[in-house]
């Protein structure tokens, strides 16, 4: 697990799992798997604590009034990226903005093609392979209490089970079988 500490407050970049409902302050999950990105907090897709919501069908963009203040040290923006788990190639971006103080956090979620301008001094953590569940990107909590959880979803591109290629290779086998079969026809026919 990895953890930055500065002036009591904690963010959380590996969560090993949350068990329990309690255990969190605020569930806050962005879903781009149900035709378009859907963020919630605690399960609830219309929650007051989501400000300035933008969305597109690649991208989300909106603020997270949380119930912890950040304090100056934690300011800054961090990221990670969620790459594809076949190739390895960039699939999606998250980020999280800690403001100097106050406690509004910024979220930006970004699927390819889309993409996220990261400014100057933009922390980057460590990048997850996509496994197509909510995967806990980042925490935030103030000292010793239950923290706010950022989970993301991203659409996997799923490859064709190995079942279809057998059965488009049997039709295909079956369709050259029938052609032959019509020519051969046609050419005894011809000759006869």
């Amino acid at each position: 697990m990895r953890t930055i500490c500065n002036a009591g407050l904690v963010v959380l970049l590996f969560l090993a799992s949350i068990t329990r409902a309690d255990s969190i302050a605020a569930l806050v999950q962005v879903d781009e798997t149900s035709g378009g990105i859907v963020v919630t907090v605690n399960g609830s897709a219309n929650s007051p604590r989501v400000e300035n919501l933008v969305s597109t069908a690649e991208s989300v963009s909106f603020d997270f009034v949380s119930t912890y203040s950040a304090v100056v040290g934690d300011a800054g923006v961090y990221y990670r990226d969620l790459l594809d788990p076949v190739t390895n190639d960039y699939s999606d971006r998250a980020v999280i903005t800690i403001p100097r103080s106050g406690n509004i956090f910024h979220i930006d979620f970004a699927s390819a093609p889309a993409t996220i301008t990261l400014p100057v001094g933009a922390v980057h953590f460590a990048d997850v392979a996509e496994d197509g569940t909510f995967q806990p990107l980042f925490s935030y909590a103030a000292g010793n209490v239950p923290p706010d959880v950022y989970e993301f979803r991203s659409e996997l591109a799923a490859p064709l089970p190995s079942t279809a290629w057998a059965a488009l290779a049997i039709i295909c086998g079956l369709g050259f079988l029938n052609w032959r079969r019509v020519w051969l026809a046609i050419a005894y026919r011809i000759a006869c």
